[in-house]
């Protein structure tokens, strides 16, 4: 086994505009984060949403930032 560790991350806005339901006011972006860890064979993801919940739509996004 290689002793190389790889790393990547990513970040995306997934902040609804305006004009999206149930929308009324926007405080702060709203991000998904991605960091996916490789060593050898070995791999790992770990997410991370500013969200209190993820519906289909939500997890749509955040499956394009690969």
């Amino acid at each position: 086994m290689s002793d190389e560790i790889y790393a990547g991350f990513s970040r995306v806005d997934i902040t609804p505009r305006l004009d999206d339901p149930p929308t009324f006011e926007i405080f702060d972006p709203i991000f998904f984060r991605a960091l996916h860890l490789r060593q050898g064979s070995r791999q790992v993801t770990y997410l991370a949403a500013d969200l209190f919940a993820l519906d289909e739509g939500l997890l749509a996004q955040g499956s394009n930032c690969w």
